[in-house]
């Protein structure tokens, strides 16, 4: 089906024969679950879950005109007969569990969890959700309710341009060498990835269907935060916190190091997945659903405190994926709640960020989302554009401040040899501050001489050389406060006008943008993250 034109699809005999064929597989009441028709109840989870795969399928595909004189029998016939199973197969599921029952049931409900994220907001009712829901929630907050399984869909919502920031991974030759033969593994890995009967066939059900449940909850409870008052949203919220602080009480304590020495390496330190995967993507998955399309119950200030609760720890958490996504949503909030929630966040995080004795990973964490937030927040777009711009000048200054000077530098490389990866707030600042240059552009004009200053004197100390993160960072901020001081000097240019001594000052801070490329390069051979721009300087 998924092969045919849209227009075929769509046609008035194959719509009734489709509705037949899914009506004959959902439609029906569910047989009676209890631990003697176990085998039974497995065959009906495995058929039901094929055939609410096809419904997804088929929801997605279709344009909504056409799709909308099914969704009416869909929601009222397909959907409730899918719900009494789940509910029954829950209050037996002590009795049933065996490893295919439990592979069965898990992806069952991930795809009656799909399902209902492709029917409309309206379909979401309170009967639908007082089934779900809890199963939703327990599946994202408890470990054991999918067997320690971390979700795949926080990577997918993380802005690319921090992707600097995670950690090293080798290439992985054997997988490059069978991408060469397709069949050299026995299946294609275009078939495998679009069926996952075969990966199960290969003896990987348990893991798949897990995965999948996980993957769709995170995903429901977004939709589903979206549509709900503040009320329901400070429980939900209330969950993701609880499971966040016992997350980090049951977590051992990591120590981190500056921008020259200590610390680590990302990649030694991150290969166990973090519990605070699953907490994060619920969050920001929520955020980003209310950025996208707004609800008629707009994001109140007074749940700042329960995002606080869940937010502190996933900004402190060791794992590179957890704090850039808890980045995001700090900045996130700053584009929902307004100037209130920036300037609270603004202050709290100037206390932790001149905390010497705070975690070296909190001090990340918080870098990268005042950066963030700073970007959500331009003066350009601002209300009170003055208010604005003193908060991102403070901003900036206190990110200047986490940037080492040559001789803390020399004496941090003395006490300590180079890290081999990252996860230094230094560092961190030095992205954050470039990710804010390049979003404010010409706004950042006025702040540039400063934040020169202050990352000149990094990048030209004698010793030690600089980590290739870096280097990386340097590289794009020296770029991007170059492109800001490009238009003035274009405009005097085109006007044929004698350089004034404000064009003079662009003009050394160009060179010293070149110089301080220059210097990242000789540390570090940059890749094509800094692309052409730094090539043209």
């Amino acid at each position: 089906l998924l092969s045919l034109p849209t227009e075929g699809l769509s046609a008035k005999p194959r719509l009734t024969r489709l509705y037949a064929l899914l009506k004959g597989a959902l439609a029906s009441p569910p047989p009676e679950v209890t631990p003697k028709r176990r085998e039974a109840v497995e065959a009906e989870l495995h058929a039901r879950a094929h055939a609410l795969h096809a419904l997804r399928a088929f929801l997605e595909r279709m344009p909504e005109s056409a799709a909308l004189p099914l969704l009416k029998p869909v929601t009222s016939t397909f959907v409730p007969p899918s719900l009494a199973l789940l509910a029954a197969c829950r209050e037996h599921a002590p009795r049933l569990m065996s490893e295919p029952f439990r592979a069965a049931y898990m992806l069952f409900r991930a795809r009656l969890y799909e399902v209902l994220l492709a029917l409309p907001s309206s379909a979401l009712t309170a009967k639908v959700l007082n089934v779900v829901m809890p199963l939703v929630v327990a599946d994202i907050v408890e470990p054991a309710n999918t067997h320690g399984a971390i979700c795949t869909a926080l990577a997918s919502m993380l802005a690319p341009a921090d992707a600097v920031l995670a950690p090293a991974t080798a290439p992985d030759a054997p997988v490059a060498s069978l991408l060469c033969e397709p069949l050299r593994g026995a299946t294609c890995a275009e078939a495998e990835g679009s069926c996952e009967w075969l990966v199960e066939l290969r003896g990987g059900s348990h893991a798949t269907s897990e995965g999948a449940c996980l993957d769709a909850a995170v995903g429901l409870f977004g939709a589903v935060f979206r549509l709900q008052t503040s009320d329901v949203r400070q429980q939900l919220l209330g969950h993701l916190g609880n499971a966040a602080a016992r997350v980090t009480k049951e977590s051992k304590p990591s120590t981190g190091g500056g921008f020259f020495g200590g610390g680590g390496s990302d990649a030694a330190k991150d290969e166990a997945p973090s519990g605070l995967v699953n907490i994060c993507a619920a969050l920001l998955g929520s955020l980003q659903r209310l950025a996208t399309k707004p609800s008629r119950s707009a994001l109140r200030p007074e749940l700042t405190p329960a995002f606080a609760a869940v937010l502190a720890p996933c900004l402190a958490e060791p794992d590179v994926s957890v704090r850039r996504g808890a980045a995001q949503a700090v900045g996130l909030l700053g584009q929902l709640l307004g100037a209130a929630y920036a300037d609270a966040f603004s202050t709290a995080a100037a206390k932790l960020l001149t905390d010497t004795k705070a975690k070296e990973e909190a001090r990340a964490g918080h870098a990268l989302a005042l950066g963030l937030l700073l970007s959500s927040s331009a003066p350009a777009a601002a209300a009170d554009k003055h208010a604005a711009f003193g908060r991102v000048r403070s901003g900036v200054q206190l990110l200047c401040s986490l940037l080492p000077t040559p001789a803390a530098a020399t004496a941090t490389a003395i006490a300590s040899p180079p890290p081999a990866g990252g996860r230094h707030a230094s560092e961190w600042a030095l992205h954050s501050l470039a990710r804010v240059a390049a979003v404010l552009g010409g706004d950042f004009r006025p702040l540039t001489g400063a934040t020169l200053s202050g990352v000149s004197a990094v990048a030209l100390a004698p010793a030690p050389p600089l980590t290739a993160r870096a280097a990386q960072g340097l590289a794009a901020l020296s770029t991007t406060l170059a492109a800001s001081l490009l238009p003035s000097l274009s405009a005097a240019a085109g006007a044929g006008k004698p350089p004034q001594h404000k064009g003079g000052q662009h003009t050394a801070m160009l060179f010293r943008c070149r110089v301080l490329v220059a210097a990242a390069r000789r540390a570090h051979p940059l890749d094509g993250r800094s692309g052409g721009a730094a090539e043209a300087l």
